[in-house]
């Protein structure tokens, strides 16, 4: 049987909206006090973030809810991702929507990991994710501080 959880509140993205919805004030005071304690940002007069971290937490809030994943398997891993944002040929956009890619295959085999090895527990799982987020923060980090006439990816 399949389900569509688009706006369904006892749907799991519904469900995450709603937690991560009560835990706003606490996620943007945690952002606020490791943003302030990176030594890498103290440079830095003012946040890089284009919008408020409220406003970004606000958006993935309707992302969650409006979300439509199909119980009937993982057809939503071939979606092309959010067709908001820069279509231009521009490489490093190009090569942050491959980044988001992989991120999603990742997702699913961290997943399908995780699922097989429940010795291990939430904290265990919870630092391979947290590794593997950073890994690809890191890379999109890596990838902005580029010269724009390098490749987006791969060094030169």
């Amino acid at each position: 049987m399949c389900t569509d959880t688009s706006g369904h509140p006892e749907s799991v993205n519904y469900r995450l909206a709603e937690f991560l919805s009560g835990r706003k004030a606490s996620i943007c005071e945690a952002w606020s006090n490791r943003v302030g304690n990176d030594p890498r940002l103290k440079g830095f007069p003012t946040r890089a973030l284009p919008l408020e971290v409220a406003e970004l937490l606000s958006h993935l809030d309707e992302r969650l809810r409006h979300a439509s994943f199909q119980s009937s398997g993982t057809e939503w891993l071939k979606e092309g991702g959010s067709d908001t944002g820069d279509t231009s040929p521009n490489p490093r956009c190009a090569a942050l929507r491959e980044i988001q890619h992989l991120r999603a295959d990742l997702l699913y085999h961290l997943r399908t990991f995780e699922d097989g090895h429940p010795e291990y527990g939430m904290a265990a799982m919870l630092f391979v994710s947290h590794v593997v987020h950073r890994f690809l923060d890191d890379l999109m980090i890596d990838l902005v501080a580029r010269d724009p006439g390098t490749s987006a990816v791969t060094s030169e």
